[in-house]
C-alpha cells in the first residue's frame, strides 16, 4: 500500500520539508489542527497542514482546511503584542505582518488611519491570545470580516 507524507514549512527559515506524518493510500478524512514539528534546518518550529485531507491512488485532497492556522494566529499575535508594546508604526506591522499572510498586511494598512486602529489592535491581540483551537474558526470569521469591512470601507 503507498504512503503519501505530509509537508511541514518552518516557521523561522521558510523551509518544506516532510513531517513525518505518514497517510496510508485510501485512508479518509485525516484531521490534524495546531500540530508542529523541529526544522531539521534550524531547529525552529515548523507548521504541518491543518486541516481534514483524504488520501486516493497516493494523493492528497484537501476536504478542508482554514484560511488561517493555528500557527500563522499565534504568529500574527506575536507581532501584534510586540507592536502595542513598542508602539510601533502600522507600516512596521504591516511589513512584518505581511510575511505570515499578505491579507494580514493588507488588512493593517487598510485600518491604520481609523481611530480606532490601536484598540483593534488590543482587542485582536487578546483575541488570539485567549484563543483555543476550536475558538481559531472563529478568529479566521472575524479576519475576514474585517477584510470584507474594509474593503467596503475603502
Amino acid at each position: 500500500m503507498a504512503q503519501v507524507n505530509l509537508p511541514a514549512r518552518c516557521l523561522k527559515c521558510n523551509l518544506v520539508f516532510s513531517s513525518g506524518i505518514i497517510l496510508e493510500n485510501a485512508t479518509m478524512e485525516n484531521s490534524f489542527e495546531g500540530c508542529s514539528t523541529p526544522c531539521p534546518r534550524c531547529q525552529g518550529p515548523a507548521s504541518i497542514a491543518d486541516g481534514t485531507f483524504n488520501v486516493l491512488d497516493d494523493v492528497v485532497t484537501v476536504i478542508n482546511s482554514p484560511n488561517v492556522t493555528v500557527h500563522m494566529l499565534k504568529a500574527l499575535g506575536v507581532e501584534v503584542r510586540r507592536a502595542v508594546n513598542e508602539s510601533a508604526p502600522p507600516e512596521e506591522l504591516a511589513q512584518s505582518v505581511e510575511k505570515i499572510d499578505p491579507k494580514f498586511g493588507w488588512l493593517i494598512r487598510k485600518l491604520k488611519d481609523s481611530p480606532l486602529y490601536p484598540l483593534i489592535l488590543v482587542a485582536l491581540y487578546k483575541l488570539i491570545e485567549n484563543a483555543s483551537v476550536k475558538v481559531d474558526l472563529d478568529v479566521n470569521k472575524l479576519i475576514d470580516q474585517l477584510i470584507e469591512l474594509c474593503k467596503s470601507l475603502y
